[in-house]
């Protein structure tokens, strides 16, 4: 995960990669089915069955991740609902599992700089700065505005400081719930100290931006708690530079 990734892009930015990830990659292969060129390679096997099967599958994953999206930016369980005529509860027993898993995911990577491959974060939330520019470039070579316009990396969703917030708060939560399950303790490691860097990057951008900023909190209280952010993340450097040396 690069330096862009991680400061530009929150959890609605990265959902909205992948789902734009998702359906470029759904249009490549439904565009596989048009031509007739190969039809007596495939006759009596059932290639076109299983490609409809796939494309069907990669479909109900796509509504998924557009629910996910969506209610990232705040629409409701019940509008979503709504669009596929089932009522607010349905609509939240379908999709809530999957949001708190790939909730979870994107902090745990967010946290860690993507160190191990996750199921739960899809395809190109992991990386969306590079995955925005291929599809830039994607959307021009398919008839959309050429990639210099940027149709898709100009118009995400960068991480406002409130976002930066959130994401501390529920990363917070979430060290304390691996800790709480038993995570090993090195895992458990490398999630604090990247809860401790993403804290003092917060800081730093709260400092930078001025007091007052969010909710009339001084200057002084920023310093302090820039300075005792960096106290901390110190302190996890030197025991795990230790750990790693014993």
């Amino acid at each position: 995960m690069t330096e862009s990734d991680r400061i530009a892009y929150g959890r609605a930015g990265r959902l909205r990669v992948a789902l734009s990830t998702l359906a470029a990659e759904i249009a490549d292969d439904a565009r596989g089915m048009v031509p007739t060129t190969n039809d007596s390679n495939v006759y009596g096997r059932g290639d076109w069955i299983e490609a409809a099967s796939q494309l069907a599958a990669q479909a109900r994953e796509l509504v998924t991740l557009a629910a996910l999206a969506e209610h990232r930016r705040g629409v409701s369980w019940e509008a979503i609902g709504e669009v596929l005529g089932i009522s607010k509860q349905a609509a939240q027993q379908r999709f809530a599992p999957a949001e708190k898993e790939t909730g979870e995911a994107l902090i745990e990577h967010w946290l860690t700089g993507g160190d191990r491959w996750d199921p739960n974060v899809p395809e190109g939330a992991d990386r969306p700065a590079e995955a925005a520019e291929k599809l830039d470039r994607w959307s021009g070579q398919h008839g959309g505005p050429p990639a210099r316009d940027h149709p898709v990396s100009g118009n995400l969703e960068h991480m406002t400081t409130i976002e930066h917030m959130t994401m501390v708060t529920a990363a917070a939560s979430l060290v304390m719930d691996r800790r709480r399950a038993g995570a090993e303790a090195g895992r458990i490691r490398d999630l604090e100290l990247g809860l401790a860097r993403r804290k003092v990057e917060l800081y730093e951008r709260m400092s930078l931006e001025g007091p007052g900023h969010l909710g009339g909190t001084r200057a002084e209280e920023i310093a302090d708690l820039l300075t005792g952010a960096r106290a901390r993340l110190a302190n996890l450097e030197a025991t795990a530079s230790k750990d790693s040396a014993a």
